[in-house]
């Protein structure tokens, strides 16, 4: 099943190729569940084996072009969780973050805020900012705001996720990458909305709009608060 996802079987479109998605999505579940799942009791492991089955599955289908059937599945594995671990555990964080992420790619971004808020903040508090799985809820939050156009959480939140990626894992890991993707893609599109407003005489605007650039672009290129000691990216 994993192979179907992150293998050569997973439909390849040219949004997966430049966001490395296969050996991101390989490099969240080899951290998530072999460094951190530790269910106390043998009956619970079990118990939670199959809920992680299940969501590899749900994960799966919603990859995968089966939305419906990634919604259902991930509904009734964030219930499963709940009842085996409870809410807090890693495995039913992960099958909250999963049906949220169903959720939005059907457009259903009222029903997705909640599951991804909640999955994001119970990450954080669980394995802390810079942990891959943490990461993960929080690029698919950003998503979110990005479907919702809430543009400076959008910003924030990217800014937040590179940085504890970076701490994390470094600048060269697929995680890193796949956010600097967005951050890029976010760029792109003030670039554009800058010589808009030049061009419309907007001065003020395009004043706030040079500023909110030059705080991405810092990100992008390793020079923030918490990477002055560390040499840039030349990308």
């Amino acid at each position: 099943l994993l192979a179907t996802y992150f293998g050569a079987n997973r439909p390849n479109s040219s949004s997966n190729k430049a966001l490395g998605q296969n050996r991101y999505g390989t490099s969240v579940i080899n951290s998530w569940f072999t460094r951190s799942y530790r269910p106390p009791t043998l009956a619970r492991l079990s118990l939670s084996r199959a809920v992680v089955l299940a969501n590899v599955l749900a994960w799966a289908c919603e990859g995968g072009g089966q939305p419906d059937a990634a919604v259902e599945l991930a509904a009734r594995t964030v219930e499963a969780g709940r009842r085996a671990v409870g809410e807090e555990h890693l495995v039913t964080i992960w099958a909250m973050s999963t049906l949220g992420a169903a959720y939005l790619r059907q457009g259903r971004c009222e029903e997705a805020a909640p599951l991804l808020t909640r999955s994001f903040e119970l990450a954080t508090q669980r394995g802390g900012e810079s942990h891959a799985g943490t990461v993960l809820f929080g690029l698919r939050l950003a998503m979110l705001y990005r479907a919702q156009e809430r543009w400076a959480e959008h910003e924030t939140l990217l800014l937040r996720l590179v940085e504890a990626s970076r701490r994390s894992h470094g600048e060269s890991h697929p995680q890193t990458a796949y956010i600097r993707y967005w951050l890029k893609m976010r760029i792109a599109e003030l670039d554009k909305i800058c010589k808009e407003q030049e061009a419309a005489g907007d001065s003020q605007g395009a004043g706030a709009t040079v500023g909110r650039l030059a705080e991405l672009r810092r990100a992008l290129a390793g020079d923030s608060d918490t990477q002055k000691d560390k040499s840039e990216d030349p990308r």
